[in-house]
């Protein structure tokens, strides 16, 4: 019926038109509001969930791509090495731009090797001396320092026994002694007591000593205050780099503790200040910057420093790669006004950095500490 012939009838009866069918619209609006309401409810929740899951979606993607990039620049170093090992000759392996033929360099790359590539370490073996410590009174500071890097590069490619490195271990600590060094203010540059200590102390370690003896903690005693006065920033007479003084001190209280345990507290404070620091590694100069954050990448882990983002630092260290695999060669040591250093030095520092710790430990290759170890044939 139409509406207005409907609604005059109504009116000529008297009657109004029904509440519900007024209401009625009212009704299916309220209905249509409350499913919009529930609707728009659910859409904010969905989007208020969808941004967590997909920070976390995307984090891990990023931590992925991170992870690609340093391991695909571990493995590209490691085929740098191993075709220079193949190219190298026996005379001079490993020859580069900075004094790389002095058989040095071949000791500190096989110290910080982690692979166990025969081809490469038996390279590497063939330009060390097979007298390990000069037989020659009085040894020079040059002389000590060599012998600790050659005995530590046996050690750690497994050609060394442990009752072998306590002997020689014992028979540094005699060197040290008659050189002057016995008791109070050691002798040497402090870098290369920091050298020196680890064969010492290992030798200690494994013959059950509680305690260093007294030219050792006077050893001890010259690195920790070269932290606290924070006169490591100059790096020391032999070694230039601060970082790679702290690597090495990182190295001797990982293998050494509880004998280095004095170490910790003041090489912590210098490996955070250095890593935070506006003149830190990533401000050196290109031809120094690969070795020294390739160092403090493996201080920092040494240490299990959680507050330093290592992953970040490995990316910033795969940057500083060649093409061919290599990282630039840097002043590890210096001696006479020279500098000594290689690109398979600080390629092997930095492959140590990208892969972190060897899984052998800090013990040499496939072995673990025993109390008397020393006694064992």
């Amino acid at each position: 019926m139409n509406p207005e012939i409907y609604a005059a009838v109504l009116s000529f009866l008297g009657q109004s038109a029904p509440p519900q069918a007024a209401a009625a619209p009212e009704r299916r609006s309220s209905s249509k509001t409350r499913a919009f309401r529930i609707a728009r409810a659910r859409d904010e929740r969905t989007k208020e969930e969808a941004p967590v899951e997909d920070q976390e979606n995307e984090s891990l993607r990023v931590a992925l791509e991170q992870r690609e990039i340093v391991t695909r620049a571990a493995s590209k170093s490691w085929g740098y090495l191993r075709h220079q090992a193949r190219m190298s000759s026996n005379a001079v392996p490993f020859s580069d731009p900075i004094q790389g033929g002095d058989p040095l360099m071949s000791a500190v790359a096989l110290k910080w090797m982690v692979s166990s590539d025969e081809k490469i370490r038996d390279h590497l073996l063939g330009r060390l001396p097979e007298q390990l410590i000069p037989e020659s009174r009085p040894v020079t500071q040059d002389q000590l320092d060599r012998a600790v890097h050659w005995l530590m590069a046996f050690w750690r490619s497994g050609r060394l026994s442990i009752p072998r490195l306590c002997e020689y271990g014992r028979r540094l600590l005699k060197l040290v002694q008659e050189n002057g060094s016995s008791g109070k203010s050691p002798a040497w540059d402090v870098g290369v007591s920091a050298h020196l200590l680890e064969p010492i102390l290992l030798a200690a370690r494994y013959s059950s000593s509680d305690e260093p003896d007294e030219t050792a903690q006077a050893l001890l005693r010259q690195v920790e205050q070269h932290l606290i006065s924070q006169k490591y920033l100059d790096g020391s007479h032999f070694y230039p780099l601060p970082e790679v003084f702290l690597c090495q001190v990182s190295e001797v209280w990982r293998q050494t503790t509880p004998l280095s345990a004095s170490l910790r507290k003041p090489l912590e404070a210098a490996v955070r200040d250095r890593w935070w620091s506006s003149a830190g590694p990533v401000r050196e100069p290109l031809h120094r910057r690969a070795l020294a954050l390739a160092a403090l990448i493996t201080a920092a882990e040494n240490l299990h420093l959680s507050e330093v983002n290592l992953n970040r630092a490995r990316q910033e260290l795969a940057r500083l790669q060649s093409v061919e695999g290599a990282f630039s060669p840097s002043p590890y040591r210096r001696l006479h006004g020279s500098y000594l250093g290689t690109r398979v030095t600080t390629t092997m520092f930095a492959v140590r950095a990208l892969e972190g710790q060897p899984r052998t430990g800090g013990w040499g290759p496939g072995r673990q500490w025993s109390a008397g170890s020393c006694g064992d044939r």
